[in-house]
């Protein structure tokens, strides 16, 4: 009975850390993203055409007359600036897609982090990281 009760005392260094279990999660995330990314076909969709449009017409001076006004001005703009940076190609929307969708799975992981602990952050990075289409979203 006596040795049931005895818990074992192990040197600091061996004991787990989830905010070092953390870190490896958010390197993971970026780490298997960037493969994923790597290894996509580039298929652009109508929708994402209508995208890419609206992303040309931000730089051009007709902005009110050829605006789609059911759409927002963020990710058009967000391509103008990707387009502006790399050029008008599928890599572009490419990178800024999987900006975002990173960006969107690591500030999920921070805030469960922050309200649950470091150990249900890791936890979510990779469940979340499971979906394909949470760490790249697609327009």
């Amino acid at each position: 009975m006596y040795l049931l009760s005895m818990s074992v005392a192990r040197p600091e260094s061996c004991r787990s850390n989830p905010d070092l279990f953390f870190s490896i999660g958010i390197a993971v995330v970026l780490l298997i993203t960037f493969v994923h990314t790597l290894a996509l076909p580039l298929i652009v969709s109508y929708d994402g055409m209508e995208y890419a449009h609206l992303a040309n017409v931000l730089s051009g001076p007709s902005v009110t007359s050829h605006w789609n006004f059911y759409r927002v001005p963020l990710f058009p703009l967000a391509l103008n600036l990707a387009f502006w940076l790399g050029g008008e190609q599928p890599q572009s929307v490419l990178m800024i897609t999987t900006l975002f969708g990173t960006a969107g799975v690591v500030l999920l992981g921070l805030i469960v982090r922050r309200v649950a602990g470091a150990a249900s952050g890791t936890i979510t990075l990779i469940v979340v990281l499971g979906n394909s289409k949470s760490s790249l979203c697609f327009p």
